[in-house]
């Protein structure tokens, strides 16, 4: 892990046409939307994205499908997958994964069997959907981080472009050893969020010799400060806070009226992933060191990938985005990925696509035309999950203001 954060994204001066070549080499192209799935050699693939348009994560949401829609669109301009298009159908599940299972089960009941789906962006989503597109034979990628996910005997057709939460726990207790902290305490929401993080980082704490108490909250509730005031009682010398989507300002609201912003606290990534210096002030902000992975800390432009520059055609002026560009990564990276494997494969067959996905031939290789952004190492036969390692994140206090839709770190 690093203090300050020295790693970059792939450096690269070559121009954002150069990413054509890759694409064409190793990606797909699509329509805006579209209902049918693939059926023959000239049909275009379907990747169906399962999804809270609506709801709680409704702005996560959004980032992700900017991001996803600018991938089809760039791989479209480079001619496509195998000489097939590709289109998107987006469900909304109103961010609920109860209504995940239900929309994926009208569509695969009325529609053929898309190519790839893409499970919700929370854990939640993907426990709930992991199931049936493993009895459907579907290949489904997404951003989460619950290690029960990386399972492939169980699994063995669900991929994560994120990394296990045992990597931000190693990282954090790495950080709070060289603190000096004896006692941290856990605040989080009780639902999968506590359920991925509460194991790995007892553990990583264990092995530094670190305490940690456990104070969760409803996802739903409006004030969480009782749950920080417990939390600064039990006399804990750190804080370790994290939510998703709405549930951030409610978090960092909630620190501040507990007076717990007295005690120095490491917001986890989902809150270095929302629009948290937005939505919340410099005040609740105080003592707040987050987690930032690659793509969420400011990157100079002239470190940046092909695919970033692309990306950042697509959606605009980094600086006006409403959400970290990180958000926007994860959805190209999705696309992007699955385009890689299915252009290696020479087909979306489920069992071609394991095969090919589990040994991508850019993975670990720092090509500045590698048509995905964030992650150097994806998946082997052993891990469907990103192999990001506690190094490649930096935990530190930030500045109030991003740039180019980057956090940057304070000097």
């Amino acid at each position: 892990m690093k203090f300050p954060p020295r790693r970059t994204l792939r450096r690269s001066l070559l121009v954002v046409p150069a990413l054509a070549t890759a694409f064409a080499l190793a990606a797909c192209s699509s329509s805006a939307s579209g209902t049918a799935s693939s059926t023959s050699g000239s049909d275009p693939y379907n990747i169906v994205v399962v999804f809270g348009q609506t709801g709680a994560l409704q702005q996560n949401t959004q980032a992700q499908q900017a991001g996803m829609q600018a991938s089809v669109d760039t791989i479209n301009a480079a001619g496509g997958v195998n000489g097939r298009q590709v289109k998107i159908t987006y469900l909304d599940d109103k961010s609920d994964p109860t209504a995940a299972v239900t929309v994926l089960q009208q569509y695969l009941a009325s529609n053929p069997k898309p190519d790839m789906v893409v499970p919700g962006i929370i854990s939640n989503e993907a426990l709930a959907l992991a199931p049936i597109l493993t009895r459907e034979k579907i290949v489904s990628i997404g951003a989460v981080q619950n290690a029960a996910l990386d399972d492939p005997s169980k699994y063995p057709y669900f991929f994560s472009n994120s990394f296990k939460s045992q990597v931000t726990s190693e990282a954090a207790a790495q950080f709070l050893k060289e603190k000096g902290a004896k006692k941290v305490a856990l605040v989080t929401t009780n639902d999968a969020l506590l359920q991925s993080i509460q194991p790995s980082l007892t553990s990583a704490l264990q092995a530094e010799g670190i305490e940690l108490d456990v104070f969760p909250f409803d996802p739903a509730s409006i004030d969480v400060s009782p749950a920080f005031a417990e939390a600064k009682a039990s006399g804990a010398d750190w804080i370790y806070a994290d939510a998703v989507g709405a549930a951030v300002p409610v978090l960092l609201q909630g620190r501040l009226k507990a007076g717990a912003e007295t005690v120095p606290t490491i917001g986890g990534t989902s809150v270095s992933s929302g629009s948290f210096l937005t939505v919340t002030t410099p005040e609740q902000r105080q003592n707040l060191y987050p987690v930032l992975v690659p793509l969420t800390t400011y990157i100079a432009p002239a470190d940046r990938s092909n695919a970033l520059n692309a990306l950042i055609a697509k959606v605009g002026a980094p600086a006006q985005l409403p959400l970290p560009l990180n958000n926007y990564g994860y959805g190209w990276d999705d696309i992007a990925i699955w385009a890689s494997g299915a252009k290696q494969a020479g087909s979306a067959d489920p069992d071609q696509m394991k095969s090919a996905l589990e040994n991508l031939a850019l993975s670990g290789k720092n090509s500045p035309d590698r048509p995905w952004i964030i992650w150097d190492t994806l998946w082997s036969p052993t891990t469907h999950f990103a192999q990001a390692s506690p190094d490649e994140l930096t935990i530190t206090q930030v500045l109030d203001d991003p740039k180019d839709g980057m956090i940057v770190p304070k000097p």
